[in-house]
């Protein structure tokens, strides 16, 4: 027997026989010198002798009312809290940019982007025009400038004798009826190095330069060159201080780590994130995590590699990590050459990069470039959750009371919390967690609670992933 909890396993036959005939919420009876209170359970019927007093709810409001035997608390009967909130992560915050963004990435272009007049290139020859690139890049269009009808294919060589072609930089042929630009979509990661847009085209003297100084080369071909172009490798070029009507697209995505600004208002327990796809093919793969803000800022966690197999939103697992509020910096590497990530312009500050190769993120981050970048990457977190249903305590009512927290609850993954959060003062109760990693419900119990001496407003919150079965006060008076 614990004090004030006697619990009596009695029929109304014998219970009546002992204590008198009660009313079905409260009774008086004398035994010795001592006055006890009999009580009936409203659910179950069950009666006992002096129980400590229970917070409960009536309308929606938790008032003190009569007790609500143990085997309907464990049960999830009579007065209770309605907690029934959470499992799955539908409803959980998140943290980080949100937004569907578009593919049309920040662009860099190599080469003559001004038109001209002047026609060069015989039928069948190779023409071609240097670029270079100072820093790593995604080629994804090239375009060439032409001055009538015809047809041109175009690709990109390496700087070498015999030049070489790189994989994923044919064009395709592009037609034109007249003077115009022809762009010619392609897919490559390029290196910091030099670089030739070589052409190849069936009509004579269609592709034009400005008369401007630059790098050129040519050769001399026939049909079954233009119909095999583009040949593995190249050689035997012809040079010219000329400029051509070509250039190149490129935009910083392989080869790169690059992050968006997140502010975190509470702290959490991250769980996962969520990056999104417009565009993936077989076996590309992606990388994504989260830095802090100091200087050098500190990892904070990230994922392993992930392969890619549908667009949208993708969930890509993270290890499981607490955040205090803060600002943070969530991060996205990619080890393709397709439009795969989510881009919005933002501002000034709004997002930093750096060259990075892909793979295992450096343990602390320094030397990035700031930038107005912000990407469809989130992070999706548990929280204090603030339950619906609230209690109001008054401790002037009672002389001397001893308070404590009570709750039925379950872990559906990791450790579930539950805690007493003071609604007036904003803030929560010390010594009011309660926690469990018990997959099945299991009641827990708070220590002696120190509450403030006046009458306040709580709730209960709840933290991680679990449930409520329900929650009271206990007042010992």
């Amino acid at each position: 027997m614990q004090r004030g909890r006697l619990y009596l396993k009695l029929s109304s036959k014998h219970f009546n026989w002992l204590f008198g005939r009660v009313q079905p919420r409260q009774g008086r009876y004398s035994y010795g010198y001592r006055k006890h209170s009999v009580w009936q359970c409203p659910e179950c019927d069950s009666r006992y002798v002096d129980p400590t007093l229970t917070l409960g709810v009536t309308a929606g409001v938790l008032h003190p009312i009569h007790p609500i035997c143990e085997r309907c608390f464990d049960n999830g009967k009579g007065v209770k809290i309605n907690l029934q909130q959470v499992e799955g992560s539908e409803g959980d915050p998140t943290l980080g940019f949100t937004t569907v963004g578009s593919t049309s990435y920040p662009v860099t272009t190599f080469g003559q982007t001004s038109t001209g007049t002047t026609a060069i290139g015989t039928q069948y020859y190779y023409d071609g025009f240097k670029v270079i690139l100072t820093v790593d890049y995604t080629i994804t269009e090239i375009d060439v400038y032409v001055g009538g009808a015809g047809n041109i294919k175009a690709a990109i060589y390496t700087d070498a004798e015999p030049k070489v072609l790189v994989s994923g930089t044919y064009t395709g042929v592009m037609t034109a009826t007249g003077a115009q630009w022809l762009a010619g979509s392609v897919a490559a990661y390029l290196a910091a190095a030099s670089y030739w847009i070589v052409t190849q085209s069936d009509t004579a003297n269609i592709r034009r330069r400005t008369g401007a100084a630059g790098n050129a080369c040519y050769k001399s071909g026939v049909l079954s060159d233009y119909t095999n172009f583009p040949q593995a490798t190249i050689g035997s070029w012809s040079t010219a201080s000329e400029d051509r009507c070509y250039y190149i697209k490129c935009v910083q995505i392989k080869g790169y780590i690059k992050a968006t600004k997140a502010i975190l208002s509470e702290s959490a327990t991250i769980e996962s994130m969520y990056l999104y796809v417009h565009n993936y093919t077989a076996n590309d793969q992606v990388r994504v995590g989260c830095y802090d803000d100091a200087s050098p800022k500190v990892l904070k966690f990230e994922s392993a590699a992930t392969t890619i197999s549908s667009t949208g939103w993708v969930w890509i697992d993270v290890p499981d990590t607490a955040l205090a509020a803060a600002t943070y910096w969530l991060w996205w590497q990619y080890n393709g050459v397709n439009t795969l990530p989510s881009y919005t312009a933002g501002s000034s500050g709004d997002g930093w990069y750096k060259a990075q190769a892909f793979g295992s993120a450096p343990a602390t981050m320094s030397g990035e470039t700031s930038s107005a970048e912000k990407w469809s990457l989130y992070c999706q977190y548990f929280a204090w959750i603030a339950y619906e249903t609230f209690i109001q305590y008054d401790p002037t009512k009672y002389s001397s009371p001893t308070v404590y927290l009570e709750a039925v609850i379950k872990a559906t993954s990791g450790t579930f919390q539950v805690r007493l959060f003071n609604i007036t003062d904003n803030g929560p109760v010390a010594g009011s967690t309660l926690s469990t990693t018990n997959a099945s419900y299991s009641r827990q119990r708070s220590g002696a609670l120190t509450l403030p001496a006046a009458a306040k407003e709580f709730r209960v919150e709840g933290y991680g992933l679990g449930a409520i079965k329900g929650a009271r006060l206990i007042v010992d008076v």
